[in-house]
């Protein structure tokens, strides 16, 4: 008799098979360690090896680590110049598109040898890229790939080391005529800004320049952003240096592309001269489709800074997500400032920011009465959908607490409109008591500080 998994017809265990893949890139293959995933999957039985080493969506992806040892960054290196690379990729079809590359952290592999051959790879493999992440040792690094044309190629990461030298302005083989379809890049830049690499900025949508550690960018570095990329949708930056005076009475230019906008701000060492005043959201560019707004804020508790007034230009703005880089606990003074006086502002000026419909910030049950007033500020009316909340609430003993609170009589019309999110278990409990999965885009950003040498 067979049992119900011998029974599913290959496709659905197929898919399974892919389902069961690790959330993050980096993690499909680690050559330093074993089993994987794949390796389990084939040796089970000859039928599931049989469609694992036929599925090419399980071999389509190589995203090499970076080892904290010489003993694993040796093997990593063993693993790419024996071959493995090839081996892995030679069991998808010939058509099949590919993602290759190296984890944006770390040093990189310090072996030339090595580094040569990634850049061999590359070129084999141009023409079925997707996605390409490389980290940059010298400026010449890109030297090898002069000519290769990047048919596919629809999202490059670009990192550089943390002890490289020499990079100045950055030539890479990535333009309109050899990456036509490339629409997305990623940055985790120490001493460069992203500018200073030549890519195809003007049919770019996506940009990613939010390393935490990462230079920030002046006036002229943040007005010639804009001006050079007409076309970004969505973009992430460590939040920019406060203009001065000087650049007052520089004139604003409509900026209309951009619909979501995520700052980074980053930590205590550099921040310590600074006195933000959202000055960002007035002038060079004016953000007038700017409908998403997320600040990760990578520091403790500090006064916070008056944001609604600024936020009041974005007519269509219709969620605000506010991230810290702790996950917090029942004592825990490190929920950010900035969200409990944006909450407070709201409320105060209900008739501000009429098209918000989401709000997503750690807020302490403590403060939950804040919560209520401002959900019944923002009831739903004829020409308003009204006001969600999701809350970060930390610890799942937290989610327990504000449940209670959900369940008293302040939020008794409005709790339908309150959602909780645990990071210990990664779910949503909304107010009409049904539970959920909810995305990992808070985990991730706390997982990704994790890794940065500050922390």
């Amino acid at each position: 008799m067979l049992s119900y998994i011998q029974a599913l017809p290959s496709e659905i265990l197929g898919e399974i098979f892919i389902a069961c893949l690790p959330e993050h890139d980096v993690d499909r293959i680690q050559p330093t360690q074993a089993p994987m995933l794949h390796m389990l999957l084939c040796q089970i039985c000859s039928g599931w090896r049989s469609l694992a080493m036929g599925n090419s969506f399980l071999w389509d992806t190589i995203v090499l680590p970076s080892e904290e040892n010489e003993e694993e960054e040796g093997k990593l290196g063993q693993f790419v110049s024996s071959g493995g690379v090839q081996r892995w990729f030679g069991l998808t079809s010939p058509g099949h598109l590919l993602s290759f590359g190296e984890e944006g952290f770390g040093l990189g592999n310090e072996d030339p040898m090595v580094q040569i051959t990634i850049l061999s790879i590359v070129s084999t493999y141009a023409s079925r890229l997707k996605h390409l992440s490389l980290v940059l040792y010298h400026s010449h690094y890109f030297a090898l790939l002069d000519g290769v044309h990047f048919e596919e190629l629809e999202s490059v990461s670009v990192h550089s080391s943390t002890d490289a030298l020499d990079l100045g302005r950055m030539r890479t083989p990535f333009n309109s005529e050899s990456s036509p379809k490339l629409r997305e890049a990623s940055f985790s830049l120490i001493d460069i800004l992203p500018l200073a690499i030549d890519l195809p900025w003007g049919q770019l949508t996506i940009i990613d320049a939010g390393l935490p550690y990462g230079r920030p960018l002046a006036f002229p570095d943040w007005r010639a952003f804009w001006t050079q990329c007409p076309n970004i949708k969505q973009a992430t930056f460590v939040l920019p240096w406060e203009f001065t005076r000087r650049h007052s009475n520089v004139d604003a230019f409509s900026y209309p592309s951009l619909t979501k906008l995520t700052l980074v701000i980053p930590p205590s060492p550099l921040r310590m001269k600074r006195k933000e005043k959202w000055t960002i959201f007035a002038r060079p560019a004016a953000f007038t489709n700017l409908e998403h707004l997320q600040l990760n804020l990578c520091y403790g508790r500090e006064p916070p800074k008056p944001l609604l007034h600024r936020l009041e230009a974005f007519s269509k703005l219709k969620s605000i997500t506010i991230q810290g880089c702790n996950s917090f606990d029942d004592d825990s003074l490190e929920y950010p400032m900035e969200a409990k006086a944006l909450a407070h502002d709201l409320d105060k000026q209900f008739h501000s920011l009429r098209s918000l419909n989401h709000l997503f910030m750690p807020y302490h049950y403590m403060d939950s009465n804040d919560i209520a007033s401002l959900l019944h500020s923002h009831s739903p009316t004829s020409g308003y959908p009204g006001l969600n909340v999701t809350i970060d609430a930390g610890s799942i003993e937290n989610v327990g607490i504000w449940k209670r609170k959900l369940e008293g009589e302040r939020f008794s019309s409005i709790a339908s409109r309150v959602e909780l999110v645990s990071w210990e278990q990664n779910v949503i409990y909304s107010g009409h008591l049904a539970s959920r999965s909810v995305s990992a885009s808070s985990a991730q950003f706390a997982s990704n500080y994790a890794k940065l040498p500050f922390h």
